[in-house]
């Protein structure tokens, strides 16, 4: 049911304003009303600011992946879409989890990659499980391995005083690049 609170009814709500604010800004600029030049802009500018805002957390969620990518020592050369994008704190620390649609390209030469890494290993079962678990420990590292399903990369640093570690999945069949990152 549709209701008020319905975010759909409200950028509705909010694009059928702003098109009324253009149309009285044309209307303004041909009879040459400054007031109404001001105060239809002004509107505008106030009616488009949650798309504004969207846009910008879209650019900014972009410019953290390719920099938490490039922690790992990777890069994607194509153009790439976020699918989901969560956050939450826990253990003293921000964790954020991210899915990422990625090119053919793009996760050929990500595998290629960890699998041509000093310390790639492949592993028999996804039951094994990663000996450091203790967010407390300062020892850095970067891994790869290679499970039945997925090749995976973790990097664990220090980055301006701040604990990170980054824990990357990328599937065999599918084109979507999984991880998450701790920050404490």
């Amino acid at each position: 049911m549709i209701g008020v609170g319905n975010p759909a009814i409200i950028y509705l709500l909010l694009i059928f304003l702003i098109i009324s604010c253009i149309i009285w800004l044309v209307i303004s600029i041909i009879k040459k009303y400054t007031v109404g030049k001001i105060v239809s802009t002004i509107l505008i500018l106030l009616f488009a600011f949650p798309f504004m805002d969207d846009f910008y957390r879209s650019y900014e969620r972009k410019n953290n992946v390719i920099k938490d990518l490039q922690t790992l020592n990777l890069r994607l050369n194509d153009k790439f879409s976020i699918i989901e994008n969560y956050e939450s704190y826990i253990f003293g620390g921000n964790l954020q989890h991210f899915s990422i649609e990625i090119s053919d390209k793009d996760q050929e030469k990500i595998i290629n990659q960890i699998v041509n890494s000093k310390n790639f290993q492949e592993k028999k079962n996804e039951n094994y499980v990663f000996l450091d678990n203790d967010y407390n420990d300062n020892r850095e590292y970067l891994i790869n391995y290679k499970y039945p399903q997925y090749y995976t990369r973790k990097i664990k640093t220090k980055i301006d005083g701040k604990m990170l570690a980054i824990d990357l999945e990328i599937g065999l069949k599918d084109h979507v690049l999984k991880y998450s990152k701790w920050e404490k």
